[in-house]
C-alpha cells in the first residue's frame, strides 16, 4: 500500500466502473435490500490499488455472496479450507469452468439469491447459470445477465 501511495495509483478501471452502474440497476429491481448477489468477484478490480471488487457494495448496495479473497481473509468467519472452497467454486463459475455441482452450491449453500454475469466473464460464452434448475434468467443487458435463484 505504501507504494501505491508513494508511487501513485496506476490507471485502473475507471470506466469500467461508472459503466456498471447500470448493472446494479438490474440487480436492484430482482434483488431485495437483504438479498444475497453473486457476481465475479475479480469485477472491477482493477479500479482500486487492492483486487477487491467494490462495486455490489458502493453501487448496489446488497450484500455480496462473495466479495473476494482479501476481503474474506479479512472478514470470513469460515475456516481456511472452507474459505478456500468457496474461493475456487466462485473463481471456477464466474470462469465458466464450473464443476457439477457448484451452481447449485451458490444458490443452497451461499445463499445467493441473484447472480450477474457480465460479458468480461468466461461465464458470458459458457454460461453455468443457463442450464441450472437453481436460476432462471431474469433480465439481459447489452453486456450483463441477471439471474434469480428458483429454489428456496
Amino acid at each position: 500500500m505504501l507504494r501505491d501511495y508513494a508511487g501513485g495509483q496506476l490507471p485502473g478501471d475507471a470506466a469500467g466502473f461508472a459503466r456498471s452502474a447500470t448493472l446494479w440497476d438490474a440487480v436492484r429491481r430482482h434483488a431485495g435490500a437483504l438479498d444475497r448477489v453473486a457476481n465475479n468477484p475479480d469485477f472491477v478490480a482493477a479500479a482500486t490499488p487492492w483486487p477487491v471488487n467494490i462495486s455490489w457494495a458502493t453501487i448496489a448496495d446488497r450484500p455480496s455472496c462473495y466479495a473476494g479473497w482479501e476481503t474474506v481473509l479479512a472478514y470470513g468467519s469460515l475456516s481456511r479450507p472452507g474459505l478456500l472452497a468457496v474461493n475456487d467454486r466462485f473463481t471456477r463459475v464466474f470462469a465458466g469452468q464450473a464443476a457439477p455441482g457448484d451452481v447449485a452450491a451458490l444458490a443452497r449453500t451461499d445463499n445467493c439469491a441473484v447472480a450477474a454475469v457480465t460479458a468480461g466473464d468466461g461465464a458470458w460464452l459458457r454460461d453455468p447459470f443457463a442450464g441450472s434448475r437453481d436460476f432462471r434468467l431474469a433480465e439481459t443487458g447489452a453486456w450483463w445477465r441477471i439471474y434469480v435463484r428458483t429454489t428456496p
